[in-house]
């Protein structure tokens, strides 16, 4: 991940990703932090790497956009859920790859950074 970060030109993130990280992070077989903490640690993470928070698309991009990839990625065992969605219609709004582990981005039009 490092590496992915020090080399993109463009470091965004969205309300959701930050969401998601926060709260698996603060899960009680994880760390032991409160959401509270967690969150005071991901947002001085994401500062300390230049890391901009950028709003989702316009309501009506976002609603076609995560439609969109619902419709032609959410089939199947590893297809996308409703995060992935979201997360989808940013990349392809914003034009950035995405960063992700998950396989089921590697199936999609995105350009993925694992």
């Amino acid at each position: 991940m490092s590496a992915a970060l020090a080399g993109a030109a463009k470091r965004i993130t969205s309300p959701v990703a930050i969401l998601e990280a926060v709260l698996g992070l603060a899960r009680p077989d994880k760390f032991g932090l409160s959401v509270e903490a967690v969150e005071l640690i991901v947002l001085e993470f994401l500062e300390a790497r230049g890391i901009e928070i950028r709003d989702l698309p316009p309501a009506k991009r976002t609603v076609a956009l995560s439609l969109s990839a619902a419709y032609r990625y959410r089939a199947g065992r590893h297809g996308l859920n409703l995060g992935d969605c979201l997360h989808y219609a940013c990349a392809k709004y914003y034009r950035v790859p995405i960063l992700a582990t998950a396989d089921a981005f590697t199936k999609t039009d995105l350009d993925v950074v694992p």
